[in-house]
């Protein structure tokens, strides 16, 4: 008796390669992965540098078409080694769709190359992402101001 997994299409928005380097670059110069947080309004990730002396805490609210499907806020891991080697393959000029999908325990990102010329998508990339709990269980420190 085989197991019926169900597609669930979470997440998704239209994008460029300059936006996905801002999203993505200055966070794999700290850490290897880092933990995304989907929400109604848009991407969010804090994380901390293995050396605990730098918080980064980033919000994206303003992605071109977001949609987050069923209004149900998830959080997801991608690694560095998954996403490095697209970025450096996407075209500068290019609108790319970017779909996060949902398969039982398993998540898999699309990133697919829209032809408006001809009016078409191409499918250039898809990985595998874990999802995630860690997202926003780094701590913030207590900061004194006085």
């Amino acid at each position: 008796m085989t197991q019926q997994i169900t597609k669930l299409e979470n997440l998704k928005f239209l994008t460029t390669k300059s936006e996905l380097d801002l999203i993505f670059k200055p966070c794999f110069t700290l850490v290897e992965d880092i933990g995304i947080q989907a929400t109604e309004n848009g991407l969010k990730t804090r994380f901390m540098d293995n050396s605990h002396v730098a918080l980064i805490d980033l919000n994206f609210k303003n992605l071109e078409d977001y949609s987050l499907m069923g209004n149900r806020e998830f959080n997801f891991d991608v690694r560095a080694e998954s996403i490095n080697p697209i970025l450096k393959q996407l075209d500068k000029k290019a609108k790319y769709e970017f779909i996060l999908e949902e398969y039982g325990d398993k998540m898999k990102l699309y990133l697919n190359e829209l032809n408006i010329l001809e009016n078409n998508i191409n499918q250039v990339f898809m990985f595998v992402v874990d999802k995630s709990e860690r997202a926003f269980n780094t701590p913030i420190p207590k900061y004194d101001n006085d």
